[in-house]
């Protein structure tokens, strides 16, 4: 009897050891990436995969790819893949990206609705903003509608429209206004000033008188520059000419008597001493 008391208390301690020892190996599992199954930590299947069968001690996790139009976003023990989400256009969708095995396809409103609820179970038309008020901010397309806002003082819309602005009044400038605008209108202005037939525009003579103007300040202004020159030169010429006219007088003077006597005095001498020179030359010269 003792040695069954023992033995059983043996076998206790026992199954409390490996109750124990299995509890440390899962805590050592990751939970992400990993579980635990008859004392192992098995690998779950990656992201693009589904579970194809579960891990023994003989073998690993085993996994197979998503097929096309499924896909598996997190590591997982699912057995299937899920299927992308279709973006129904009877619901006012659209597809934004298809999607892969990795990710599911994204859908958005239509251009001019959106989401009617959190969820986004199905697309409304966006809000319309009436004559007489612009658009704020534009819809998004997904849980957000148009913000409309009354157009203020100076600004107009004369259209329904979930895009369109207020408008500025226009500016009628020298013409002055003919119609004061209003939130849903624009100022109209007073037409410009028609020319009466066989008359010519006011403008049209005020720029010809000015370019007949300028044309004769500039014509003045050569003429002047040109006479300039002119005068210039025929100065220069009458210089010139009296110039000469002295010098002439000068040279076409009468010669004094005694002045001209000494002149041929002196003539009578070169010419003297040029007719003695050969005798002298030849007197020099010894006899033959």
């Amino acid at each position: 009897m003792p040695c069954r008391m023992k033995a059983r208390r043996y076998l206790w301690l026992l199954v409390q050891a490996i109750q124990l020892y299995h509890c440390e190996s899962a805590t050592k599992c990751n939970n992400i990436t990993q579980y635990s199954l008859s004392s192992r930590c098995c690998a779950k299947c990656p992201p693009g995969t589904y579970l194809s069968s579960k891990c023994t001690i003989l073998k690993d996790t085993e996994c197979k790819p998503c097929e096309e139009g499924l896909y598996q976003s997190k590591w997982n023990l699912a057995d299937h893949c899920q299927r992308h989400t279709y973006c129904d256009p009877n619901g006012g969708f659209v597809t934004e990206s298809p999607g892969d095995t990795l990710t599911n396809a994204v859908c958005l409103c239509a251009i001019g609705k959106h989401c009617i609820n959190e969820d986004c179970e199905m697309c409304v038309e966006d809000k319309i903003c009436d004559p007489g008020s612009g658009v704020t901010k534009p819809a998004d397309r997904q849980h957000k509608d148009t913000e409309c806002e009354e157009c203020k003082h100076g600004y107009y819309s004369n259209v329904s429209s979930a895009v369109e602005l207020c408008w500025k009044w226009t500016n009628c400038g020298s013409r002055g206004e003919l119609k004061p605008g209003n939130a849903t209108t624009d100022v109209k202005c007073k037409p410009w000033p028609v020319a009466v037939p066989g008359e010519i525009p006011t403008i049209v003579i005020s720029v010809i008188v000015t370019a007949a103007l300028v044309a004769l300040v500039a014509a003045i202004v050569y003429h002047r520059d040109h006479l300039k020159g002119m005068l210039r030169r025929f100065h220069t010429r009458e210089t010139n000419w009296q110039c000469g006219e002295q010098l002439q007088e000068e040279t076409s003077l009468p010669i004094p008597e005694s002045l001209a006597e000494e002149q041929s005095l002196i003539i009578a001498q070169e010419d003297g001493k040029e007719s003695h020179l050969p005798e002298q030359e030849q007197a020099s010269l010894p006899n033959s």
